[in-house]
C-alpha cells in the first residue's frame, strides 16, 4: 500500500526554515507547517515502522534550488503531523525537482 498526495504550495528550503543553525523555526517555516497541515488529505494513513518516501518538488525557479535542501523541512512537518512516526524510520528517500508551477508530490510506502 502506498499513500500519495499533492501539496499545491511552494516548497520550503532548509535555509528558509531555521535560523541559528536549526535552533529556531522561522515565520516562513511555521506558515509552511500550517499550510501543509491544512493540505494533507483527511484520512491519510499514519505510517509506523520503516518507510520509503518519494518527493517530487515542482518549482518555478528550479535551477536555483538544491533538491536536498527541500527534503528536511517537509519531512519534519510530516513527522510533527503524525503522518510518519519518526524520520529515523525512513529507510529510503527519493527526491526530484522539476520545472513547473509550485507544488509538492509525496508518496509514502513500506520499506520492506
Amino acid at each position: 500500500m502506498i499513500t500519495e498526495f499533492s501539496l499545491p504550495l511552494k516548497p520550503l528550503t532548509v535555509n528558509q526554515a531555521w535560523r541559528g543553525g536549526r535552533r529556531f523555526n522561522t515565520a516562513k517555516y511555521r506558515k509552511f507547517a500550517q499550510d501543509v497541515s491544512l493540505l494533507i488529505p483527511g484520512g491519510t494513513k499514519r505510517w509506523t515502522g520503516f518507510v520509503e518516501v518519494k518527493f517530487i518538488f515542482y518549482l518555478e525557479n528550479w535551477k536555483r534550488t538544491d533538491v536536498d535542501n527541500l527534503i528536511k523541512p517537509l519531512l519534519d512537518v510530516l513527522v510533527a503531523k503524525g503522518i510518519i512516526e519518526n524520520d529515523n524510520l525512513v529507510m529510503k528517500i527519493t527526491a526530484e525537482k522539476k520545472c513547473g508551477e509550485n507544488m509538492i508530490w509525496v508518496e509514502i510506502g513500506d520499506a520492506t
